[in-house]
């Protein structure tokens, strides 16, 4: 299997001072809210729910770096609150925004020879870890109490899927190829 994402190390770090890029990550929010969105039609607003609202996170995060992946996933949970007539939970907010960044740090900057698969799926588990099943469980907590502790086998379910599907994607070439194109100049 060609690991083509190993190249995104070698390449100069994208902003949004490109538009392509700001598109893009506009686009990766979309996505992130829409998920998030279907997953609130399908399973209501409590606390456990079945989403793949952080793949597109992830994926921004380790394509464009940590502070796009912050970015797109603060700005998916605030337009998810919006969405919902609810007033923002910070704390909420704020592990979204850790699983954002740490996914995009921990995959540009594990040494090496550390496996790219082993990186994705330590970036994804790690990041779902502390920002997922610690900061966001502790904000829900305020509304739903122990209830949050079913939080945890649902998000080692969907850890596991995204780090699957994420594999897959960074190993499109023809994905890749197109990401190439979004971060030149």
């Amino acid at each position: 299997m060609k690991q083509r994402h190993d190249s995104l190390d070698n390449q100069k770090r994208p902003s949004l001072a490109n538009p392509r890029v700001l598109t893009a990550a506009a686009l990766l929010t979309a996505v992130s809210f829409v998920l998030a969105y279907l997953a609130k039609s399908i399973f209501g607003p409590g606390v456990i729910r079945v989403t793949f609202e952080c793949l597109p996170v992830f994926f921004g995060s380790m394509v464009f770096g940590p502070a796009i992946g912050v970015g797109i996933a603060v700005a998916a949970d605030l337009l998810s609150c919006l969405q919902a007539s609810m007033t923002p939970n910070l704390i909420v907010t704020a592990g979204a925004a850790v699983l954002g960044g740490l996914s995009g740090i921990l995959f540009r900057y594990l040494p090496s020879r550390v496996k790219p698969k082993t990186r994705i799926l330590l970036s994804v588990a790690l990041s779902h870890l502390v920002g997922s099943m610690l900061i966001k469980s502790a904000g829900l907590y305020l509304y739903f109490g122990w209830a949050i502790l079913w939080r945890i086998p649902v998000y080692l379910g969907i850890a596991a899927a995204e780090t699957l599907l994420l594999q897959y994607l960074m190993t499109s070439d023809a994905l890749m190829h197109q990401i190439g194109k979004v971060m030149q100049k």
